[in-house]
């Protein structure tokens, strides 16, 4: 019998229009100072593009702190990428994304 992995789901607010390729190309650099080597391979992340203005990253329960503190290397290099919640369902992060975007 396989056991599957534990995933986290992380949304993402984009402070300026990058498309989802962009972010995951800027996250893996950023995680590879972060992170030990092959520790996270580009098959365990997975960036969904959900819309203009948020977008989701899939990656395994264990390495959800070195993407968030990637994401904060990324913002001190001038991007603007804030995280705005982890969730264990692609579904809660979808909703919550799609509510906010209809209140701004």
């Amino acid at each position: 019998m396989t056991v599957r992995r534990k995933r986290r789901y992380l949304l993402i607010r984009l402070g300026e229009q990058l498309s989802s390729q962009q972010v995951a190309q800027v996250v893996n650099e950023k995680l590879r100072n972060v992170s030990i080597p092959g520790e996270l391979s580009a098959r365990s992340m997975k960036v969904f593009g959900i819309t203009p203005s948020f977008l989701i990253i899939r990656c395994p329960n264990a390495q959800v702190s070195n993407i968030v503190e990637s994401l904060s290397l990324a913002k001190s290099d001038g991007l603007k990428l804030e995280l705005e919640r982890i969730s264990g369902t692609l579904k809660t992060l979808k909703e919550l994304a799609n509510s906010r975007r209809s209140n701004s």
